[in-house]
């Protein structure tokens, strides 16, 4: 079981949902912490250090978070960045995922970006129709 941790985003929400559900598929045994929307980092800080006395697999997942869409102050900052380094000494996979764009040059975003593993799910141009073509074939095929 990985215990890579994952940014995901992209207005193709489709693929970004996809995308997550193969990288939780292998721990559909683990114990599965969810966050979504507005939430206080403290309760995430907790999650990644606090061992599940009844399961020893945990998954962290972070559906749309607030400090995507308001920006975070000084402190909330510094605690994400505490949040972020806290992460590989876990050793619990984390999938932070926004459904929709995200403003890639504000703080958050960026302190994101450089501790994880990041995939951006774009839709397909107007001129892109070979691209959408073979993409429904593959699709069709894994059915």
């Amino acid at each position: 079981m990985s215990t890579e941790s994952y940014f995901i985003f992209g207005e193709e929400t489709f693929l970004v949902e996809e995308r997550v559900n193969q990288l939780s598929a292998p721990h559909k045994s683990a114990t599965i912490v969810s966050f979504e929307g507005k939430f206080e980092l403290s309760e995430l800080k907790m999650a990644l250090t606090m061992a599940d006395m009844f399961a020893s697999k945990k998954l962290i997942m972070i559906k749309n978070p607030w400090f995507f869409s308001k920006a975070p102050d000084t402190s909330q900052i510094n605690d994400l960045k505490d949040i972020i380094t806290e992460i590989p000494k876990s050793g619990y996979p984390v999938i932070i995922y926004q459904l929709g764009s995200v403003d890639q040059r504000k703080k958050a975003t960026t302190i994101i970006k450089k501790a994880l593993k990041t995939e951006s799910f774009a839709p397909y141009k107007d001129w892109e129709q070979d691209k959408v073509m073979g993409w429904i074939s593959t699709k069709v095929k894994q059915m």
